[in-house]
């Protein structure tokens, strides 16, 4: 009986059988790799387009220098319909967003925010792209900012096959040569 043999025979069968089970699950971790890396482009597709940029302009000038308020008005008083007080809610993040309804985008959305410094930034016009949250396109679609995937993880996905061979292949491959060490005989 040859023990060498079979085991090396084993441990190449139980190999391509993990590298099997590695590919499964590199296609598995590859499919929402994809969807993200798509949300990503969309998203700054639409933060980079013209219209955003405008209004982002429109916003920091609405609130850095507010028109006065209607006659009959206390200068103090400013009215819930105000178009300063939706610039000053949309910028601290409440749910209705700021209106946009041209260049194909519904509405943008800033993150919400309770830190007074980071409120008082916006207010002062310190507004840029990096604040926006999510975007809705005229077609009713939220797109919500999301990170690019990892440099790491595109490395990650070729090497699970490869680890799917390697892992069970060496294992078996120690266990013999372990094994046979206990077994083999000695020239005497």
């Amino acid at each position: 009986m040859n023990v060498r043999e079979g085991m090396r025979r084993l441990g190449l069968v139980v190999g391509v059988l993990g590298a099997g089970v590695g590919a499964a699950v590199a296609y598995m971790q590859l499919q929402p790799l994809l969807t993200q890396r798509a949300q990503y482009k969309s998203f700054q597709a639409l933060v980079s387009s013209p219209t955003v940029k405008k209004e982002i302009e429109l916003l920091k000038v609405s609130v850095k220098h507010p028109p006065p308020p209607p006659a009959g008005l206390p200068p103090d008083a400013v009215p819930v319909q105000h178009p300063d007080f939706a610039a000053l809610a949309a910028l601290c993040g409440e749910v209705g967003g700021w209106k946009v309804n041209k260049g194909g985008i519904r509405a943008i959305y800033f993150w919400a925010s309770t830190d007074e410094k980071q409120l008082d930034s916006r207010v002062a016009g310190n507004l840029s792209t990096a604040d926006i949250s999510d975007i809705e396109t005229d077609d009713g679609q939220k797109l919500h900012r999301t990170d690019p995937p990892g440099f790491w993880v595109y490395l990650l996905i070729p090497a699970l096959p490869v680890l799917g061979f390697l892992v069970p292949w060496g294992t078996i491959k120690t266990l013999t040569w372990i094994g046979t060490g206990f077994f083999q005989q000695t020239g005497e």
